[in-house]
């Protein structure tokens, strides 16, 4: 095992430090586009057998494909040990090394050099091309492909059989589950490595199976991820393996510095910098923009002085850099002070999800929204909430509640809290969100849903047919990426069918339509609330 895994040494643990995202540290690593290879292991299990046939398909444009002979096992991999193992029985590292010298040409001019220099190129910005053409030595680009070369990751995916947890037997989730353990590791292609391999092996015709490529722990990560399922019920493998394959990328983009792009800012009107899609760049992706600056103690540390996020035009950069290029991705401000001309943008990941809970003389609820990433600052919510109104009985304002059964005598009406239903809403729509000055946001939202009501004490049941549209007007202040307090006023209508009572002689009323509720409950409200981002 000690010729593939890198000793915990001093060195290795250095380097681990750098690789891995600290405050303060975001900028220690130059980006270069990194490549990646992937493992799939499972327990044998049916699901999770599936789900690898479709994970194994997903790639990102932001970084190569290091390809392996053999991609796909069954066999227990709980443990990073047992994963140290396979990498050193497969010989991983030299695998990865294939790829970058695929082809041996004699031992006069040893190992090919069109994958290094195919790549450099792909990976070469114009600030480099120029470089290069000011010294008049194509080395530069060959030297930036062999810094490449330490930039290959590997993944190695576990999935299991999923267990379910206590809060799943609560709420009566059935869904199946499928555990998903990520292990990731780098090739280790330091000074000492780098002469070794060029002295001693690259002149030789099998030097890369021969020699040693270390590779370097860099994290891991666990989950236990619900299967999706279509519009039919049916599962769908092809979604959670899409799940998966976010999951650990925003994980990678989040932790690993090296997964995190950088670039400078060119324009600041608007906000303009030389990356797009070879980077993986989607609309609404955040950037914080970083500045070095110098610490209590003296020493130079990142600081972020603002957050922007990618706008609507995405430059398509798939190509080789010129030297030249006008095309540039446009960036809007989310948050912070004035971005000015050579800061470094920084990716930083995030799973893109919303928790807000919110209080107002219409409802008391909570909505989970997610950024759609279709166009800038647009979301879809789904919520859940009380409707506030004038109790039919009571006339008191409060959460409001029908009754399944009551007593009419002259003007009095008279009920049995054991009769009582509360109402409840459940509705999705679609917001968008405005940002403007420092910190400011104001949003704006429709949507539509349905009214429920719970059984009663009784175990009566209340069965009315009432939908409701709502408009949303927000004014926030965003404290930080992740928090924003926000007021807001909202007004909804009602429309359906009701429940008729019979009230004697003949006679009845209908009660709980639309126009019952558009009378007992507030349908214009103002309040506040809080959004916590993920």
């Amino acid at each position: 095992m000690a010729a593939t895994m890198l000793p915990a040494t001093a060195l290795a643990q250095q380097e681990v430090e750098n690789l891995t995202v600290r405050k303060g540290n975001e900028l220690s690593r130059e980006y270069l586009r990194p490549s990646m290879s992937s493992l799939y292991f499972t327990d044998g299990s049916y699901e999770a057998n599936q789900i690898v046939k479709y994970l194994q398909q997903i790639n990102s444009e932001q970084y190569d494909v290091n390809r392996l002979e053999k991609t796909i096992s069954e066999g227990d991999l709980s443990s990073r040990e047992l994963v140290d193992v396979v990498l050193d029985s497969w010989k991983v590292g030299n695998q990865i090394m294939g790829n970058w010298f695929p082809e041996f040409i004699n031992e006069q001019e040893g190992y090919s050099l069109k994958v290094l220099e195919g790549r450099g190129k792909y990976a070469a910005t114009d600030a480099d091309v120029l470089r290069s053409e000011a010294s008049h030595r194509k080395s530069i680009l060959n030297n930036l492909g062999e810094k490449l070369i330490d930039r290959s990751y590997v993944k190695v995916y576990y999935l299991y059989e999923g267990k379910a947890k206590l809060e799943d037997i609560v709420l009566s989730e059935k869904k199946k589950k499928v555990g998903v353990k990520t292990y990731v590791y780098k090739l280790n292609f330091n000074d000492e490595v780098r002469t070794n391999f060029y002295e001693n092996y690259f002149n030789q015709p099998d030097g890369v199976q021969k020699a040693t490529f270390p590779l370097t722990f860099v994290l891991e990560n666990e989950n236990n991820i619900s299967i999706s399922e279509d519009d039919r019920g049916r599962e769908d493998y092809a979604a959670t393996a899409e799940k998966i394959f976010s999951r650990i990328d925003n994980e990678l983009s989040s932790k690993v510095n090296d997964f995190k792009v950088q670039t400078a800012v060119i324009e600041t009107s608007p906000i303009r910098a030389k990356i797009g899609y070879k980077e993986g760049l989607r609309i609404d992706d955040r950037y914080d923009v970083m500045e070095l600056v110098l610490d209590s103690e003296g020493k130079e540390v990142a600081k972020r002085k603002a957050v922007v996020r990618v706008d609507s035009y995405i430059a398509d950069n798939r190509s080789e850099a010129t030297g030249g290029t006008t095309d540039m991705t446009k960036f809007y401000k989310f948050l912070g002070g004035r971005v000015q001309e050579g800061m470094t943008l920084v990716k930083k990941g995030e799973v893109g999800t919303s928790v807000i809970p919110y209080a107002s003389l219409s409802g008391v609820g909570l909505m989970l929204d997610y950024r759609t990433k279709w166009y800038p600052g647009l979301f879809v919510y789904l919520k859940g909430d009380l409707p506030v109104g004038k109790d039919y009985v009571t006339g008191k304002q409060e959460i409001n509640k029908a009754y399944s059964k009551f007593t009419i005598s002259g003007d009095n009406i008279t009920v049995d809290k054991k009769d009582a239903h509360t109402i409840f809403r459940l509705g999705l729509g679609v917001m968008k969100e405005f940002y403007f000055a420092r910190n400011l946001v104001v949003g704006a939202g429709v949507g539509a849903g349905r009214l429920f009501a719970t059984e009663s004490e009784n175990k009566q049941k209340l069965d009315f047919k009432v939908l409701y549209g709502e408009a949303i007007g927000r004014f926030g202040i965003q404290f930080s990426p992740n928090f924003q307090l926000f007021a807001q006023a909202d007004y909804n209508y009602y429309f359906g069918d009701g429940v008729e009572y019979s009230i004697g002689y003949g006679k009845t009323v209908k009660l709980y339509d639309g126009e019952y509720f558009n009378k007992q409950l507030n349908k214009l409200g103002i309040g506040v609330g809080a959004k916590i981002s993920f």
